[in-house]
């Protein structure tokens, strides 16, 4: 709802697969920003399981990150 809020175009869908009882959903967010934060947080996510950075290094960049976020939208 606030990516919403934000004017960022959002669509939403579910189905749910009969054979095997489980329900699938899907969010497609049509945005550069997001996309860039997404990949980046992967990669973070990566580097903190494998132990390139510990969980310290990890809340910095992520408060990094979200306030890069914050300040382009």
């Amino acid at each position: 709802m606030e990516l919403i809020r934000a004017g960022i175009p959002v669509e939403c869908s579910t189905s749910v697969n009969t054979a095997t009882r489980r329900l699938v959903a899907s969010i497609n967010i049509e945005s550069p920003q997001i996309a860039s934060l997404v990949s980046r947080w992967n990669e973070l996510n990566k580097e903190l399981e494998t132990e390139k950075i510990d969980s310290d290094e990890y809340n910095i960049w992520i408060d990094s990150l979200m306030n890069s976020f914050n300040s382009k939208r």
